[in-house]
């Protein structure tokens, strides 16, 4: 029986090692910078319901899932934005022409999703108080 060359060995190591990952999973960042304002300022952010700082805000928040966005500030009126996601065909490009399986992981993981939306503007509106008589 005979054995298997080292160098076909370490060949198929490394085919089975890419055929587990994509391009967006190793190369893409797993977060992005989003920004909040609000006029008034100074209004909470709440990420998915978890407050997360005042307006203006700038910080990295994951893009493999869409997010909701809701600004408060006493005085006025609640409002929020969902944030969906889209797939960067590049990414599965670069995993077709490289590797085709790797698109499957990819797609899998999500690693390939970005925001919709990165920089996000709020204007506020007062409550009105409305008496009836």
């Amino acid at each position: 029986m005979s054995r298997i060359p080292k160098a076909v060995t370490v060949l198929l190591c490394c085919v089975l090692t890419f055929s587990l990952v994509g391009c967006a999973t190793i190369l893409k960042s797993k977060t992005t910078e989003i920004q909040v304002n609000s006029n008034p300022q100074d209004a909470n952010v709440y990420f998915d319901g978890n407050r997360v700082g005042k307006t203006p805000l700038s910080t990295k928040v994951s893009d493999k899932d869409p997010l909701t966005v809701d600004i408060k500030k006493e005085g006025y009126e609640e409002t929020s934005k969902k944030i969906g996601t889209h797939s960067s065909m590049g990414w599965y490009v670069a995993d077709f022409l490289i590797f085709y399986p790797s698109v499957l992981i990819d797609a899998i993981t999500g690693d390939a999703h970005t925001l919709n939306e990165k920089k996000l503007d709020f204007t506020l509106e007062p409550i009105t108080t409305s008496t009836h008589k």
